[in-house]
Protein backbone atom coordinates (compact mmCIF):
# COMPACT_ATOMS: atom_id res chain seq x y z
CA UNK A 1 0.00 0.00 0.00
CA UNK A 2 2.96 2.40 0.70
CA UNK A 3 4.37 1.97 -2.41
CA UNK A 4 0.96 2.40 -4.75
CA UNK A 5 0.46 5.60 -2.43
CA UNK A 6 3.84 6.76 -3.18
CA UNK A 7 3.18 6.24 -6.83
CA UNK A 8 0.28 8.28 -6.64
CA UNK A 9 2.27 10.83 -5.33
CA UNK A 10 4.97 10.79 -8.38
CA UNK A 11 1.91 10.72 -10.25
CA UNK A 12 0.49 13.57 -8.81
CA UNK A 13 3.82 15.38 -8.89
CA UNK A 14 3.85 14.47 -12.59
CA UNK A 15 0.65 15.75 -13.17
CA UNK A 16 1.93 19.14 -12.00
CA UNK A 17 4.70 19.61 -13.94
CA UNK A 18 1.90 18.30 -16.96
CA UNK A 19 -0.28 21.20 -16.26
CA UNK A 20 1.90 23.97 -16.29
CA UNK A 21 2.98 23.32 -19.30
CA UNK A 22 -0.50 22.78 -20.50
CA UNK A 23 -1.61 26.51 -19.18
CA UNK A 24 1.71 28.10 -20.30
CA UNK A 25 1.19 26.78 -23.56
CA UNK A 26 -2.60 28.10 -23.62
CA UNK A 27 -1.64 31.19 -21.86
CA UNK A 28 1.27 31.88 -24.80
CA UNK A 29 -1.65 30.83 -27.15
CA UNK A 30 -4.08 33.27 -25.95
CA UNK A 31 -1.43 36.29 -25.97
CA UNK A 32 -1.48 35.74 -30.08
CA UNK A 33 -5.58 36.10 -30.21
CA UNK A 34 -5.63 39.52 -31.87
CA UNK A 35 -8.96 39.80 -31.12
CA UNK A 36 -10.04 42.01 -27.73
CA UNK A 37 -13.09 40.08 -26.89
CA UNK A 38 -11.69 36.87 -27.94
CA UNK A 39 -8.71 37.58 -26.27
CA UNK A 40 -10.41 38.13 -23.07
CA UNK A 41 -12.74 35.32 -23.00
CA UNK A 42 -10.24 32.88 -23.75
CA UNK A 43 -8.32 34.62 -20.64
CA UNK A 44 -11.61 33.70 -18.35
CA UNK A 45 -11.74 30.53 -19.65
CA UNK A 46 -8.42 29.78 -18.87
CA UNK A 47 -8.37 31.24 -15.44
CA UNK A 48 -11.64 29.40 -14.51
CA UNK A 49 -9.74 25.98 -15.78
CA UNK A 50 -7.02 26.31 -13.66
CA UNK A 51 -8.79 27.55 -10.57
CA UNK A 52 -10.70 24.36 -10.97
CA UNK A 53 -7.03 22.63 -11.35
CA UNK A 54 -5.82 24.07 -8.68
CA UNK A 55 -9.38 22.83 -6.39
CA UNK A 56 -8.99 19.42 -7.88
CA UNK A 57 -5.20 19.19 -6.67
CA UNK A 58 -5.97 20.59 -3.44
CA UNK A 59 -8.78 17.89 -2.78
CA UNK A 60 -6.60 15.09 -4.27
CA UNK A 61 -3.56 16.67 -1.27
CA UNK A 62 -6.07 16.42 1.10
CA UNK A 63 -6.98 12.73 0.29
CA UNK A 64 -3.49 11.68 0.61
CA UNK A 65 -3.12 13.55 3.80
CA UNK A 66 -5.97 11.67 5.55
CA UNK A 67 -4.65 8.50 4.14
CA UNK A 68 -1.78 9.14 6.06
CA UNK A 69 -2.64 8.61 9.63
CA UNK A 70 -4.58 5.85 8.61
CA UNK A 71 -1.88 3.76 6.96
CA UNK A 72 0.36 4.49 9.90
CA UNK A 73 -2.14 2.35 12.58
CA UNK A 74 -3.03 -0.08 9.86
CA UNK A 75 0.92 -0.98 9.57
CA UNK A 76 1.04 -0.75 13.23
CA UNK A 77 -1.34 -3.17 13.97
CA UNK A 78 0.02 -5.36 11.15
CA UNK A 79 3.58 -5.49 12.69
CA UNK A 80 1.66 -5.82 16.57
CA UNK A 81 0.01 -8.89 14.71
CA UNK A 82 3.41 -10.21 12.75
CA UNK A 83 5.32 -10.29 16.11
CA UNK A 84 2.72 -11.94 18.25
CA UNK A 85 0.21 -13.76 16.34
CA UNK A 86 -2.29 -15.97 18.38
CA UNK A 87 -5.40 -15.67 19.15
CA UNK A 88 -5.30 -13.16 22.41
CA UNK A 89 -3.40 -10.95 20.66
CA UNK A 90 -5.83 -10.82 17.52
CA UNK A 91 -8.60 -10.40 20.42
CA UNK A 92 -7.00 -7.33 21.64
CA UNK A 93 -7.03 -5.29 18.69
CA UNK A 94 -10.67 -5.82 17.97
CA UNK A 95 -11.72 -2.69 19.67
CA UNK A 96 -9.12 -0.94 17.80
CA UNK A 97 -9.90 -2.90 14.40
CA UNK A 98 -13.06 -1.10 14.63
CA UNK A 99 -12.20 2.23 14.34
CA UNK A 100 -9.72 1.85 12.28
CA UNK A 101 -12.40 -0.14 9.93
CA UNK A 102 -15.19 3.30 10.41
CA UNK A 103 -11.96 5.51 9.49
CA UNK A 104 -10.62 3.40 6.72
CA UNK A 105 -14.18 3.52 5.02
CA UNK A 106 -14.24 7.29 5.34
CA UNK A 107 -10.75 7.83 4.06
CA UNK A 108 -11.42 6.10 1.17
CA UNK A 109 -14.76 7.30 0.24
CA UNK A 110 -12.75 10.83 0.46
CA UNK A 111 -10.25 9.26 -1.92
CA UNK A 112 -12.84 7.92 -4.18
CA UNK A 113 -14.98 11.05 -4.20
CA UNK A 114 -11.39 12.91 -5.23
CA UNK A 115 -10.84 10.54 -8.09
CA UNK A 116 -14.13 10.63 -9.49
CA UNK A 117 -13.66 14.93 -9.28
CA UNK A 118 -10.29 14.89 -10.36
CA UNK A 119 -11.70 12.26 -13.57
CA UNK A 120 -14.84 14.70 -13.86
CA UNK A 121 -12.31 17.81 -14.14
CA UNK A 122 -9.96 15.78 -16.69
CA UNK A 123 -13.54 15.01 -19.14
CA UNK A 124 -14.22 18.59 -19.12
CA UNK A 125 -10.80 19.48 -20.55
CA UNK A 126 -11.45 18.03 -23.82
CA UNK A 127 -14.91 19.91 -24.23
CA UNK A 128 -13.09 22.89 -24.18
Amino acid sequence: MNDQVAEARKKIGDMDKQGAVYFTQRAAALASIQDAALRQKAKVRLDATQKKYQGVKSELRRSGDALKPFTKELSDQIRYLGGELTPSAAASLKPRAGKLNSRGATVLARIDKSVTTAIAYFNTLGAQ
